[in-house]
């Protein structure tokens, strides 16, 4: 899926499918604000209050060059905060991409550029590199635009940077053990890292663990002919003399403990336990 950003007013843009967001206490910001009087006839009948998680699709509005716009409501102006801007942009979205929508844009609803991109990635995100046959395959996005001004963008591009993380690793975990090993996991993270200045990936092997005297961890190891790896990433971009930050990933590819002890209705959800190593 392709992303990128514009400077110019979303309405302007000849696509699928546009998402604007609008307040329930009647207060309109960006593109709302502009093609208001537009929506006007439609807003009158109060199908659409601009309450939390409402969403409508309309057709042919004036001022719109986009085949289709989404309105989707953000609640009262002064209760709008970061998670109901990810949740606004996520429905927006998948509802574009449900209508078979390939080329979209969003704006920064409640001016929240960081959000909108979270909302946006997460909700687009799918596993399904594993399916033969993917559902709904011809219904995807294929370009997301992002307008808004200088800020905005720069507000986006961090969203972007979080929501991609949390999506690899949602990938991560969503792999299957004989696909994500421990050895895997390690050239994989690698690769993540190329070219990042002032990290350093570090692997250590079953005998550095066992010097150690890392037993649990062996012991969870020997459960399968995979070699087991122990993963450091050391970040060193800082300040001279600040004091370090630890995060310890309490995380493996599979869990081969007590399998027998576990009712098989929770097994599916075993595969979280992975979710502490892939915190990328």
């Amino acid at each position: 899926m392709k992303i990128s950003v514009s400077s110019e007013q979303i309405e302007s843009l000849d696509l699928d499918g546009i998402v604007i967001g609008f307040y329930e206490d009647d207060i309109v910001k960006g593109a709302g604000a502009r093609i208001k009087d537009n929506l006007e006839p439609v807003l009158s009948l109060g199908d659409f209050t601009g309450k939390k998680k409402q969403k409508l699709v309309l057709y042919g509005i004036n001022g719109v060059s986009a085949k289709r716009v989404v309105l989707v409501g953000l609640g009262k102006n002064d209760e709008t905060n970061h998670e109901s801007v990810r949740v606004a942009a996520a429905k927006g979205v998948k509802k574009l991409r449900k209508l078979g929508a390939k080329r979209i844009a969003i704006e920064a609803l409640n001016s929240d550029g960081q959000s909108t991109a979270e909302g946006v990635l997460l909700a687009l995100y799918r596993f399904d590199e594993l399916k033969t046959q993917k559902k709904d395959e011809r219904k995807t996005i294929e370009e997301v635009i992002f307008c808004g001004n200088e800020e905005e963008i720069n507000n986006w591009n961090n969203g972007e940077i979080i929501a991609k993380s949390q999506n690899e690793a949602r990938r991560l975990t969503e792999l299957p053990s004989n696909i994500a090993t421990p050895t895997y996991f390690v050239k994989h993270t690698e690769k993540l890292f190329e070219g990042i200045q002032n990290t350093k990936i570090i692997s250590h092997d079953e005998n550095w663990a066992k010097k150690k005297n890392m037993g649990s961890f062996l012991s969870v190891a020997a459960g399968t002919d995979e070699p087991a790896k122990f993963l450091e990433i050391h970040y060193n971009g800082g300040n001279e003399g600040d004091k370090p930050v630890i995060f310890v990933g309490k995380g493996i590819t599979f869990d081969s403990g007590g399998i027998s002890l576990k009712p098989g209705s929770g097994m599916g959800a075993m595969r979280g336990d992975c979710g502490g190593a892939a915190a990328v």
